[in-house]
């Protein structure tokens, strides 16, 4: 009777256990508050972060995104991922140079094709410009530069930039956007910064070299020189110093987040937080690119914050080629990876397109926001001058053809200053409004005359525009509202009630084991 009393007890537990095991929390969306996928997407995206499960059937109904959400959700953790080489669908060296050339043919009018050095391997490293007047420096427009493929084995960020260049070249006289950015801006395209390592299907280039590891760094090769760098790295250093960029982006593989600035520091390793002091603006770049990004905004792992991190933070390297665009060359650059799977299977290349359209365009958009100018002397003749910005380190610079300047600033008040050997320093206040950028001209008297200057706001064709018919919607994605979701204890599939039965039925076999527990014999063996 004792042996059967214990029995009855024991199957009483485990079946209250399994039923809390089977209960989940379970998030009850109502889809007459959602009112865009991009929310929904963020939802789902979420959904491979935690132990939580989505009454998701009416929304998909309502929405029609269930299907590319749960590509996303099935995905391994970033780090687990194994990556092969798969070359099908993919544009390898031949054809991507076949392609650029063919398009700087078909599209001369807003398309320049040149390349900036070779690989260890010989192999060409192609940029396009597209512009409305390519080549001509002598406009007062920004440059912009998105470089892909650094490592060889990373191919999305490569696929991406070759669909965004055949976007802005198809789309130039249709979409008022893709307009607006072409006809004002010199866009610099690099798809594949190492063909060597693509062809090869390995992160490193021909000599075995990691990329991203060989430029000068502040901390461990302070000096700027191209002497003893990789071929590759030596050409794209020296096409950026001959050139004044004002915004880059290096795309990557490996995660979903967009990473800034800085990725090393002072004595140093492992994970350490290395902030600029531009890092209200390298936040609002990198989330400019996330929020538009419904997976990569989704990305909270690690010490991500709504898929940003601060490079230091992730971890520590050094020789990456984004601290020395900002800290030798005046150059703001992000690293952003696209995919956890470096080499996803082409089949995947449109969803991967359809999630990074509007990013690439949008960040490539702010390199308009801030002050710009042209610094002269007395005879109007342009002046190479180092611009910063209040007590901030970052300097920027006028070129010496025109003697233009761009610095990116978010909205607020600053003091602006304008430095060059054998003339007088000035330093301006000045007022920078949301979309809408700052001229300030600069006349630099030498050092026996008084310094001017002419302060206005532009009247720039060039807007922060979303119109198009092709164009899609920026709105950022916010985190998730409390009133869009109510949280519940249900137990999963069975139903709600079993729970409560069990936990009673175990409460009272836990007395019935206590009664008979007091009341029988012990026994020592």
């Amino acid at each position: 009777g004792e042996l059967v009393s214990y029995v009855f007890v024991l199957c009483v537990i485990l079946a209250t256990q399994k039923s809390l095991v089977n209960t989940h929390t379970i998030i009850d969306i109502d889809p007459s508050v959602l009112e865009t996928t991009t929310l929904f997407d963020n939802l789902i995206a979420t959904e491979k972060r935690g132990n939580i499960m989505f009454e998701s059937d009416l929304v998909a109904k309502k929405y029609g995104s269930w299907t590319r959400s749960k590509r996303y959700a099935k995905e391994p953790p970033c780090g687990s991922v194994h990556t092969s080489c798969h070359k099908n669908g993919y544009t390898d060296y031949n054809s991507l140079t076949a392609l650029l050339q063919n398009i700087s043919i078909v599209y001369s009018d807003i398309t320049r094709l040149f390349s900036i050095g070779k690989s260890v391997s010989n192999r060409e490293l192609w940029v396009l410009e597209i512009s409305d007047k390519p080549g001509d420096q002598h406009e007062f427009e920004p440059n912009f530069k998105y470089i892909g493929n650094m490592h060889g084995d990373e191919v999305v960020g490569r696929q991406m930039l070759i669909r965004l260049i055949q976007h802005l070249v198809t789309n130039y006289k249709t979409d008022t956007r893709v307009k607006s950015l072409v006809d004002n801006t010199h866009i610099f395209i690099l798809p594949s910064m190492n063909p060597d390592g693509y062809e090869d299907c390995t992160r490193y280039n021909g000599n075995r070299k990691d990329l991203n590891r060989n430029f000068p760094d502040q901390y461990s090769d302070p000096v700027n020189t191209v002497a003893g760098r990789q071929p590759e790295t030596a050409a794209v250093m020296q096409w950026i110093m001959e050139n004044n960029f004002v915004l880059s982006a290096n795309l990557h593989g490996g995660d979903v987040v967009a990473n800034y600035p800085f990725d090393s520091c002072q004595n140093c390793h492992g994970s350490h937080e290395s902030k600029t002091e531009d890092n209200d603006i390298y936040y609002y770049l990198s989330n400019t690119y996330a929020s538009s990004n419904p997976v990569m905004h989704a990305n909270n792992e690690n010490k991500f914050v709504n898929g940003t991190t601060n490079g230091g933070d992730w971890y520590v390297l050094f020789g990456g080629m984004q601290d020395w665009n900002y800290v030798y060359e005046g150059c703001m650059e992000i690293t952003i990876e696209l995919s956890c799977d470096k080499w996803p299977i082409a089949s995947e290349l449109d969803e991967f397109w359809q999630d990074n359209k509007n990013s690439l365009l949008s960040y490539m958009e702010k390199v308009h926001m801030g002050v710009r100018g042209q610094v002269t002397d007395s005879k109007g003749e342009p002046i190479v001058a180092e611009i910063t910005v209040d007590d901030r380190d970052f300097v920027t610079y006028s070129d010496d053809i025109t003697g233009k300047y761009f610095r990116l600033l978010l909205p607020g008040t600053y003091t602006l200053h304008i430095d060059s050997d054998l003339y007088i320093s000035t330093s301006i206040e000045i007022r920078v409004e949301e979309n809408i950028p700052l001229v300030v001209n600069v006349n630099l008297k030498e050092m026996n005359e008084s310094p001017t200057s002419q302060h206005e706001e532009e009247d720039s064709s060039y807007t922060d525009t979303k119109a198009g018919a092709d164009s899609e919607p920026e709105d950022e994605i916010e985190p998730i509202p409390d009133e869009i979701f109510s949280i519940v204890e249900k137990q999963n599939p069975i139903g709600t009630t079993l729970p409560v039965v069990a936990m009673f039925l175990g409460l009272l076999g836990s007395f019935l084991a206590v009664c008979i527990f007091i009341s029988a014999p012990v026994t020592l063996k």
